[in-house]
């Protein structure tokens, strides 16, 4: 009640312009700009930890830097990054216990993203976020010593890196070089922009920051357009990997012989966010050369809600295997509100031989983990209509093997 009074009384305080920001009484601005408890960032193998700082709350700069919202996101056109309101000011690393704490020494100013271990706990990298570009730093764990290894990340998608499975090595996504200006917005309209709807019903939800014009359009893919690399802990050597292109994600294979990756191309909508625009799924050799394309996945239409494209999604690696690609199919034609007995199976494909299928869940696939023992998975699947949440332990080289619920909920059971 106090700081409520105290407020309210500095509210009304007669200002006049150019004043510029006014601030409440000390004990006030104590109490908001407190420190806040650092989070803490164990490494895998128990040994050192890295505490993490961040600010109670967002600055005036950071709340006022310019955005432009397209296909659902919004993109901080100066670094190309995300819009960032929130991030990280100060590491610390030290064994386990606290010992032997070191400093982390940082550019003035520095705004951390994307803070991660390497899965060796050898290295640990993160992003700094700067007013023009976003920088790729590299940690040594036993030394504490930092140094930047890449420049220009593209960071809108995704944190703008990723560890390679050797984990000496990191996978970047960079801004494409020589990509000049942003296009500019036309100065005398070509006509008005209209937009037809024909053929069959469509459910949509209602998202924000979607595509408007052609020109949204260009800047759509000047902005997303990036460029992967690969570079070696080591020596922070940088070998560019394919041509610029719109990617969503990739990953290496856990041998390193394959890279599973994702892209998006035209045609546009606009009336849905980027994630639903046709994508198309490809393996690539190592060394960037395409091996085959594993499937063209179509714009997002027709899909009721709650539901789910149909044909192969989900895409991802095994972890038990060298290069095992799996994936979901829908068994409901994606519509949640069929009757069947399964909605989703688990699929496994190995080089160019036939896939096979792992497992059949009975209500939506969520997720699947692998475990140490190769023929072990932890299944996740959610049922729409239960707002229900179940997650089993099942194997996958023995059909007497009866699965074990590990978790069994509402979703919407926060305590849960």
């Amino acid at each position: 009640m106090i700081l409520v009074a105290t407020a309210l009384s500095f509210l009304a305080l007669p200002s006049t312009p150019g004043d510029g920001y006014r601030l409440p009484p000390q004990e006030v601005v104590d109490l908001v700009d407190a420190p806040v408890t650092p989070s803490v960032r164990i490494s895998p193998d128990m040994r050192r930890r890295l505490l993490v700082e961040r600010p109670s709350l967002p600055s005036i700069a950071d709340v006022a830097r310019p955005w432009i919202g397209l296909a659902g996101r919004r993109i901080d056109p100066a670094n190309n990054g995300p819009q960032s309101l929130h991030h990280e000011t100060g590491i610390e690393l030290s064994d386990l216990d606290g010992s032997n704490a070191k400093r982390i020494e940082l550019p003035e100013g520095a705004r951390i993203h994307g803070l991660s271990w390497s899965h060796t706990s050898e290295f640990f990298a993160f992003t700094l976020y700067g007013e023009q570009r976003i920088d790729l730093w590299l940690g040594n764990a036993a030394t504490g010593e930092v140094s930047r290894v890449a420049e220009g990340l593209n960071a809108i998608t995704g944190g703008g890196y990723d560890w390679m499975p050797d984990g000496h090595s990191l996978l970047v996504y960079l801004t494409a070089e020589g990509r000049g200006e942003p296009p500019p917005p036309q100065t005398v309209p070509s006509g008005p922009t209209t937009m037809e709807t024909a053929g069959d019903r469509s459910p949509i939800r209602t998202y924000q920051d979607l595509l408007k014009s052609p020109h949204d359009e260009a800047l759509f893919e000047y902005y997303m357009t990036s460029q992967m690399a690969v570079v070696t802990c080591a020596d922070g050597e940088l070998r560019k990997l394919g041509v610029p292109a719109l990617y969503l994600g990739a990953e290496f294979a856990p041998d390193g012989s394959s890279v599973l990756v994702m892209s998006m191309h035209r045609p546009f909508s606009y009336v849905m966010p980027y994630w639903q625009f046709p994508q198309t799924v490809a393996l690539w050799e190592s060394t960037g050369e395409i091996r085959r394309v594993v499937a063209e996945i179509p714009m997002a239409e027709n899909i009721p809600i709650g539901g789910v494209r149909t044909g192969p999604r989900s895409f991802q690696w095994s972890a038990s295997a060298p290069a095992t690609l799996v994936w979901v199919e829908a068994l409901d034609g994606g519509d949640p509100k069929a009757e069947v007995p399964h909605r989703d199976r688990w699929m496994a494909q190995t080089g160019d031989t036939q896939a096979l299928e792992l497992l059949r869940t009975e209500h939506r696939a969520t997720g699947l983990t692998w475990m140490a023992n190769p023929h072990r998975v932890l299944v996740g699947e959610f049922d729409r209509d239960r707002r229900w949440t179940r997650t089993t332990l099942r194997d996958l080289g023995d059909d007497t093997f009866e699965p074990v619920v590990i978790d069994d909920r509402s979703s919407r059971d926060r305590y849960g």
